[in-house]
Protein backbone atom coordinates (compact mmCIF):
# COMPACT_ATOMS: atom_id res chain seq x y z
CA UNK A 1 0.00 0.00 0.00
CA UNK A 2 0.84 3.37 -0.97
CA UNK A 3 0.51 6.20 1.37
CA UNK A 4 -0.35 9.81 0.54
CA UNK A 5 0.41 12.95 2.10
CA UNK A 6 -1.59 15.42 0.54
CA UNK A 7 -4.94 17.66 1.05
CA UNK A 8 -4.89 19.54 -2.38
CA UNK A 9 -6.17 19.16 -5.74
CA UNK A 10 -3.27 17.54 -7.21
CA UNK A 11 -3.24 14.98 -4.29
CA UNK A 12 -6.41 14.12 -5.39
CA UNK A 13 -5.15 13.88 -9.03
CA UNK A 14 -2.27 11.25 -7.88
CA UNK A 15 -4.88 8.88 -5.83
CA UNK A 16 -6.88 8.68 -8.75
CA UNK A 17 -4.11 7.38 -11.10
CA UNK A 18 -2.81 5.25 -8.54
CA UNK A 19 -5.90 3.25 -8.06
CA UNK A 20 -6.50 3.60 -12.08
CA UNK A 21 -3.26 1.57 -11.47
CA UNK A 22 -4.42 -0.74 -9.53
CA UNK A 23 -2.21 0.30 -6.15
CA UNK A 24 -3.93 0.39 -2.94
CA UNK A 25 -3.74 3.40 -1.51
CA UNK A 26 -4.02 5.69 2.15
CA UNK A 27 -4.46 9.42 2.22
CA UNK A 28 -3.73 11.51 4.76
CA UNK A 29 -5.48 14.55 4.92
CA UNK A 30 -5.43 17.44 7.73
CA UNK A 31 -9.11 17.88 8.21
CA UNK A 32 -12.32 15.63 7.79
CA UNK A 33 -13.46 18.46 4.98
CA UNK A 34 -10.49 17.47 3.17
CA UNK A 35 -10.84 13.47 3.19
CA UNK A 36 -14.43 14.22 1.69
CA UNK A 37 -13.09 15.28 -1.51
CA UNK A 38 -11.10 12.35 -2.02
CA UNK A 39 -13.35 9.53 -2.99
CA UNK A 40 -10.05 7.40 -3.77
CA UNK A 41 -9.02 4.60 -1.83
CA UNK A 42 -8.64 4.68 2.03
CA UNK A 43 -8.21 8.18 3.94
CA UNK A 44 -7.21 8.73 7.63
CA UNK A 45 -7.31 12.09 8.99
CA UNK A 46 -5.42 14.90 11.76
CA UNK A 47 -1.99 15.93 12.44
CA UNK A 48 0.55 13.71 11.78
CA UNK A 49 3.49 13.06 14.35
CA UNK A 50 6.31 10.61 14.40
CA UNK A 51 4.45 8.24 16.27
CA UNK A 52 1.07 8.46 14.29
CA UNK A 53 2.89 8.29 10.86
CA UNK A 54 5.32 5.30 11.88
CA UNK A 55 1.32 3.56 13.56
CA UNK A 56 0.24 3.73 10.08
CA UNK A 57 2.74 2.63 8.48
CA UNK A 58 2.89 -0.51 10.59
CA UNK A 59 -0.87 -1.12 10.56
CA UNK A 60 -1.39 -0.84 6.88
CA UNK A 61 2.01 -2.36 6.01
CA UNK A 62 2.91 0.79 4.07
CA UNK A 63 5.74 -0.09 1.23
CA UNK A 64 6.01 3.34 0.23
CA UNK A 65 5.29 7.40 0.73
CA UNK A 66 4.71 9.94 -1.48
CA UNK A 67 4.44 13.11 0.08
CA UNK A 68 2.16 15.64 -2.27
CA UNK A 69 1.94 18.51 0.39
CA UNK A 70 1.69 21.85 -1.39
CA UNK A 71 4.02 23.63 1.58
CA UNK A 72 7.48 23.22 0.84
CA UNK A 73 9.46 22.45 4.22
CA UNK A 74 6.76 22.10 6.68
CA UNK A 75 7.13 20.02 9.87
CA UNK A 76 5.38 16.55 8.42
CA UNK A 77 7.32 17.19 4.92
CA UNK A 78 10.62 16.82 6.48
CA UNK A 79 9.10 14.15 9.33
CA UNK A 80 7.75 12.18 6.69
CA UNK A 81 11.53 11.52 4.87
CA UNK A 82 13.16 11.24 8.25
CA UNK A 83 10.70 8.25 9.01
CA UNK A 84 10.51 6.72 5.38
CA UNK A 85 14.47 5.78 6.05
CA UNK A 86 14.39 4.58 9.53
CA UNK A 87 11.80 2.24 7.98
CA UNK A 88 13.04 1.40 5.43
CA UNK A 89 11.19 2.08 3.15
CA UNK A 90 11.03 4.77 -0.17
CA UNK A 91 9.62 8.71 -0.04
CA UNK A 92 8.96 10.36 -3.11
CA UNK A 93 8.60 14.12 -3.10
CA UNK A 94 5.97 15.05 -6.23
CA UNK A 95 5.50 18.42 -7.25
CA UNK A 96 3.98 18.78 -10.34
CA UNK A 97 4.64 21.24 -13.50
CA UNK A 98 2.62 22.53 -15.85
CA UNK A 99 3.09 20.08 -19.12
CA UNK A 100 3.81 23.12 -21.13
CA UNK A 101 7.14 23.71 -18.94
CA UNK A 102 8.02 19.89 -19.20
CA UNK A 103 7.75 20.16 -22.76
CA UNK A 104 9.43 23.45 -22.98
CA UNK A 105 12.72 23.50 -25.13
CA UNK A 106 14.24 26.37 -22.79
CA UNK A 107 13.21 24.46 -19.19
CA UNK A 108 14.82 21.63 -17.43
CA UNK A 109 13.05 20.67 -14.66
CA UNK A 110 15.35 20.06 -11.16
CA UNK A 111 13.37 18.39 -8.77
CA UNK A 112 15.40 19.89 -5.63
CA UNK A 113 18.50 21.97 -5.23
CA UNK A 114 20.48 18.84 -5.57
CA UNK A 115 19.43 18.56 -9.11
CA UNK A 116 20.32 21.63 -9.90
CA UNK A 117 23.67 21.26 -8.51
CA UNK A 118 24.26 17.88 -10.44
CA UNK A 119 23.03 19.53 -13.72
CA UNK A 120 25.51 22.65 -13.42
CA UNK A 121 28.21 20.31 -12.51
CA UNK A 122 27.69 18.16 -16.27
CA UNK A 123 27.56 22.00 -17.57
CA UNK A 124 30.10 24.59 -18.27
CA UNK A 125 28.73 27.88 -18.02
CA UNK A 126 27.33 30.62 -15.14
CA UNK A 127 24.13 30.88 -13.17
CA UNK A 128 22.30 33.27 -12.17
CA UNK A 129 20.22 31.97 -8.94
CA UNK A 130 16.65 33.24 -8.49
CA UNK A 131 16.05 31.49 -4.96
CA UNK A 132 16.15 32.09 -1.39
CA UNK A 133 19.51 32.76 0.25
CA UNK A 134 19.19 29.12 2.21
CA UNK A 135 18.48 27.49 -1.17
CA UNK A 136 21.33 29.23 -2.76
CA UNK A 137 23.84 28.40 -0.03
CA UNK A 138 22.11 24.88 -0.37
CA UNK A 139 23.50 24.78 -4.53
CA UNK A 140 26.74 26.26 -3.88
CA UNK A 141 27.83 23.89 -1.73
CA UNK A 142 26.90 20.82 -4.22
CA UNK A 143 28.45 22.90 -7.12
CA UNK A 144 31.85 22.36 -8.28
CA UNK A 145 32.34 26.05 -9.85
CA UNK A 146 31.29 28.45 -6.99
CA UNK A 147 32.67 31.08 -8.98
CA UNK A 148 30.18 30.58 -11.62
CA UNK A 149 27.50 31.55 -9.63
CA UNK A 150 25.51 34.29 -9.83
CA UNK A 151 23.38 36.21 -6.71
CA UNK A 152 20.78 39.04 -7.31
CA UNK A 153 20.11 40.37 -3.79
CA UNK A 154 17.63 43.72 -2.78
CA UNK A 155 20.04 46.88 -2.15
CA UNK A 156 20.07 47.00 1.72
CA UNK A 157 18.95 43.49 2.75
CA UNK A 158 22.28 42.46 4.23
CA UNK A 159 20.75 39.18 6.02
CA UNK A 160 20.28 37.80 2.34
CA UNK A 161 24.32 38.14 2.02
CA UNK A 162 25.61 36.33 4.94
CA UNK A 163 25.11 32.99 3.30
CA UNK A 164 25.62 33.02 -0.15
CA UNK A 165 29.30 34.45 1.03
CA UNK A 166 30.02 32.19 4.12
CA UNK A 167 29.64 29.22 0.91
CA UNK A 168 32.24 30.54 -0.93
CA UNK A 169 30.28 32.69 -3.69
CA UNK A 170 33.10 35.37 -4.73
CA UNK A 171 31.44 39.21 -3.77
CA UNK A 172 31.34 40.47 -7.27
CA UNK A 173 29.31 37.58 -7.71
CA UNK A 174 26.53 39.44 -5.12
CA UNK A 175 24.11 41.50 -8.05
CA UNK A 176 22.18 44.59 -7.00
CA UNK A 177 18.69 43.48 -8.29
CA UNK A 178 16.57 46.47 -7.29
CA UNK A 179 14.31 47.06 -10.28
CA UNK A 180 15.09 43.78 -11.82
CA UNK A 181 11.14 42.68 -12.89
CA UNK A 182 10.83 43.09 -16.57
CA UNK A 183 12.08 40.56 -19.19
CA UNK A 184 14.26 43.19 -20.31
CA UNK A 185 16.05 43.94 -17.07
CA UNK A 186 16.44 39.95 -16.60
CA UNK A 187 17.83 40.21 -20.02
CA UNK A 188 20.25 42.18 -19.56
CA UNK A 189 21.63 40.83 -15.97
CA UNK A 190 22.19 37.64 -18.21
CA UNK A 191 24.07 39.59 -20.99
CA UNK A 192 25.99 41.66 -18.94
CA UNK A 193 27.24 38.27 -16.95
CA UNK A 194 27.36 35.77 -19.62
CA UNK A 195 24.63 33.42 -18.24
CA UNK A 196 23.72 30.51 -19.55
CA UNK A 197 21.47 29.18 -16.79
CA UNK A 198 18.75 30.61 -14.93
CA UNK A 199 17.72 29.21 -11.66
CA UNK A 200 14.38 30.08 -10.47
CA UNK A 201 10.99 28.30 -9.01
CA UNK A 202 7.40 28.82 -10.44
CA UNK A 203 5.86 31.65 -9.11
CA UNK A 204 5.46 35.11 -9.68
CA UNK A 205 7.55 36.59 -12.30
CA UNK A 206 8.21 33.29 -13.89
CA UNK A 207 6.60 33.91 -16.94
CA UNK A 208 9.42 37.52 -17.40
CA UNK A 209 12.36 35.44 -16.35
CA UNK A 210 11.40 32.36 -19.10
CA UNK A 211 10.87 35.04 -21.76
CA UNK A 212 14.10 36.79 -20.89
CA UNK A 213 16.13 33.09 -21.26
CA UNK A 214 14.50 32.42 -24.38
CA UNK A 215 15.52 35.99 -25.64
CA UNK A 216 18.90 35.44 -24.58
CA UNK A 217 19.56 31.55 -25.22
CA UNK A 218 20.14 30.98 -21.37
CA UNK A 219 18.33 27.78 -19.98
CA UNK A 220 15.95 27.72 -16.93
CA UNK A 221 16.62 25.20 -14.61
CA UNK A 222 13.24 24.86 -12.19
CA UNK A 223 13.85 23.65 -9.09
CA UNK A 224 10.88 23.32 -6.35
CA UNK A 225 11.33 25.44 -2.76
CA UNK A 226 13.00 22.69 -0.77
CA UNK A 227 15.38 22.93 1.81
CA UNK A 228 15.48 18.73 1.87
CA UNK A 229 17.01 16.91 -0.54
CA UNK A 230 15.02 14.01 -1.54
CA UNK A 231 16.09 10.73 -2.45
CA UNK A 232 13.52 10.57 -5.17
CA UNK A 233 11.54 13.25 -6.36
CA UNK A 234 8.67 13.52 -9.40
CA UNK A 235 6.87 16.37 -11.38
CA UNK A 236 4.63 14.59 -13.21
CA UNK A 237 2.18 11.75 -12.52
CA UNK A 238 4.02 9.81 -15.29
CA UNK A 239 6.64 10.01 -13.63
CA UNK A 240 4.82 8.94 -10.15
CA UNK A 241 4.09 6.03 -11.48
CA UNK A 242 7.34 4.95 -13.27
CA UNK A 243 9.11 5.56 -9.97
CA UNK A 244 6.07 3.46 -8.13
CA UNK A 245 6.62 0.64 -10.42
CA UNK A 246 10.53 0.52 -9.38
CA UNK A 247 9.46 -0.14 -6.01
CA UNK A 248 7.78 -3.50 -7.34
CA UNK A 249 4.72 -3.03 -4.70
CA UNK A 250 1.87 -5.71 -5.07
CA UNK A 251 -0.77 -4.57 -6.66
Amino acid sequence: MILVLSGTAYGRNLLKELERSGYRTLCSAATVFEAAEFGYGQTVTGSLNRERLEELIRKYRIAGVVNALEEAETETVILSEGVCRDCGIPCLRYFPCKAEYLNHPRIIVCGDYRGVAERLNKSLGNALLFVPPQICQLIAEGTLSRGALYFPVLKGVEPDLDLPLRCGLPLKNILQADGVESRHDIAALIKKNDIQFLVCHEENGFQNKLEAAEETGAMVLLTGRFETAYPQTACSLEEVLEIAGDWHLPK
